[in-house]
């Protein structure tokens, strides 16, 4: 049976083909996915065994054979034992320990790693990882610390303690760290800006500090108490679970507590290899990256990867999926934004790449949607990006990009920024109150090596089109940044030998406040107002300055009212034929601004 890709993300996001019972195989997801002419046809999984890990189970040892009655101890200490089609189901329990799946083995001595090889999956014989329905399986990087002795006022110390843990949790709420020393890159040109005190004697209530050169763990608790009658947990572990071989299914696993930074600046759970699938896992609260994907063709659905350091997502390769899932409230350790940080920073060389039903919020001093360098062939679609500290959506240094029907709204920098890229479609988006201007295309003059032109390695900036689009009340004055002025609605290509033939028309632009609605040309070189723009340049020609009186704004209902300015404003294009909802747009009729259709 061949179905449309789309409606397999549909299928396997679908609650009612997730109702399982232990006396069913996981068909619903054990999905091989042969893509050939565009479709996507499903393999049946020819089943394999099925192993018990129970680490609470009073006879658990990973000596046995796996049995509900003789369970395996820990998730990762069988792996080498598992063979395509065979599904390890995890009970109810806290597992302290880090999964390397490595086809050829794999050794690290920096954190003391050493697993030998694991088999891959094969089409329709997939390697399987799922929690035990209904119950909380949870791997944490980090261990329990006890035998605190008093060292001074409200100080605790732990002596001999033989790891630079980066983070340290009270009753499950992170203490500030004091100082702290990491991997030199990660600390180089001040690209770490959250340290906070230089010792000792900066501690204060509710922080730890690590003396690596004497091996102690100091704590101050924000009750000042005795850490002795409570859990306290210092992460240790680099990594989590790291997939380097294929075909292989996750499911239901929350994962915390990584100690990735001591070491180095990789991420704390990985999906390497190819035709991997991650589904209803949680990735929180790690020191630095949470989750990367390499390799090829790897799906993440249905995912959070929430509270982390650094970001929530990194990546590279290519055929990647990121459907329905989160990365908010991340970089809480405060790295450069305009570096690496945020809810997701997808770089380098990504291509084919789609991220749709995205939410991206509340990324600290960071973008929630970054895709950094060349890059091509990626989608960003019907997802969310607001309250982040910069821009909500990013695309940097790439090529044919398609960014449809995302809703952006109060990030600190722009709604929507594609720089120093080319053939790019901004279509059907909502670009609502942030910082900056709602939409900025722009061509620096990058050099982009033997990316950019022959003669002096320019990156071209053409054929980029902003096409429908709703751009409301941006510049917006509390996110406005101190020295930027009033910032426009839109910003276009300034004309240059390596920028041309870049278009914008059918977009709504409107500002409640009554402050002109302008347009520019790169970074200010061209100044106009919404006439001037259209008379100079030939482009939004249909474009209108127009309330577009949304359904309930205060309410973040952003779909268009009935008698809204928006509908039947845009002339259609193929690329945009659904809207946010998933809602086939009529293709007789013009279709409405921003990622809602209205029915007419």
């Amino acid at each position: 049976m061949a179905l449309r890709l789309e409606n397999s993300w549909r299928r396997l996001n679908d609650p009612h083909s997730r109702s399982i019972s232990m006396g069913k195989r996981w068909n619903w997801v054990l999905v091989g996915f042969l893509v050939t002419g565009g479709s996507a046809a499903f393999a049946a999984e020819m089943p394999g065994r099925e192993f018990v890990v129970d680490g609470y189970h009073p006879q658990a040892a990973d000596a046995n054979e796996g049995t509900v009655a003789e369970p395996w101890k820990t998730i990762g200490g069988n792996i080498s034992r598992l063979k395509p089609g065979d599904t390890v189901l995890v009970r109810e329990g806290t597992y302290r320990e880090q999964v390397i799946l490595h086809p050829e083995g794999w050794s690290w001595a920096g954190g003391g790693i050493d697993v030998g090889p694991v088999a891959s999956g094969e089409p329709g014989r997939r390697i399987s990882f799922f929690a035990w329905p209904g119950e909380d399986v949870v791997i944490k990087g980090s261990d329990v610390v006890d035998g605190w002795a008093h060292f001074r006022d409200h100080v605790w110390v732990k002596s001999g303690w033989g790891h630079n843990s980066q983070q340290v949790f009270v009753d499950g709420k992170i203490l500030q760290q004091i100082s702290g020393e990491m991997v030199d890159y990660l600390v180089e040109a001040d690209r770490w800006q959250g340290r906070m005190g230089v010792g000792l004697q900066d501690m204060a209530p509710g922080s730890f500090y690590y003396d690596s050169d004497e091996q102690n763990l100091y704590v101050w608790l924000e009750d000042g108490g005795d850490p002795n009658r409570h859990l306290v947990e210092a992460s240790v572990r680099p990594f989590l679970f790291r997939v380097g071989i294929s075909y292989t299914n996750l499911s239901g696993i929350r994962m915390m507590h990584s100690n990735t930074s001591a070491y180095i600046n990789w991420a704390a759970v990985a999906l390497d290899g190819s035709h991997n699938v991650m589904e209803n896992v949680e990735v929180t609260w790690t020191d630095y990256i949470a989750v990367s994907l390499g390799g090829s063709f790897n799906t993440v659905v249905n995912c959070t990867f929430n509270h982390n350091g650094n970001s929530g997502m990194a990546g590279r390769g290519h055929g990647h999926r990121v459907i329905d899932s989160t990365t908010s409230f991340n970089n809480y350790r405060n790295w450069k934004g305009d570096w690496h940080a945020g809810g997701m920073k997808i770089i380098p060389h990504a291509h084919d790449w789609v991220v749709s039903g995205h939410s991206a919020a509340y990324n600290k001093n960071s973008p929630g949607i970054w895709f950094d360098g060349w890059m091509s062939n990626v989608t960003i679609r019907n997802s969310l990006a607001h309250d982040n500290g910069q821009s909500g959506i990013f695309f940097e240094i790439g090529e044919r990009g398609v960014i449809k029907n995302n809703v952006t709204y109060r990030n600190g920098h722009r709604g929507i920024y594609v720089a120093d890229s080319s053939d790019t479609l901004v279509a059907h988006n909502l670009a609502l109150e942030n910082g900056m201007s709602g939409i900025a295309v722009v061509g620096t003059g990058r050099r982009g090596g033997e990316f950019g032109r022959a003669e002096d390695e320019v990156l071209w900036v053409r054929n980029n089109i902003v096409w429908g689009n709703m751009l409301v009340d941006n510049a917006y004055p509390p996110l406005l940044p101190e020295g930027w002025g009033d910032r426009p609605e839109l910003i276009m290509p300034d004309e240059r030998e390596t920028n041309y033939n870049n278009s914008s028309d059918y977009n709504i632009s409107y500002r409640t406040d009554g402050r002109s609605v302008s347009i520019w040309e790169g970074w200010g070189a061209g100044r106009y107002t919404f006439d001037y723009w259209r008379e100079k340049t030939g482009n939004d020609k249909n474009s209108v300055i127009a309330e577009p009186l949304f359904v309930d704004r205060e309410r973040l209902d952003f779909r268009p009212a009935q008698g809204s300015p928006a509908i039947g404003l845009v002339r259609p294009q193929m690329s945009v034929a659904f809207d946010f909802d998933e809602r086939r747009r009529d293709r007789k009729q013009y279709y409405t601004a921003g990622p809602f259709e209205v029915e007419r």
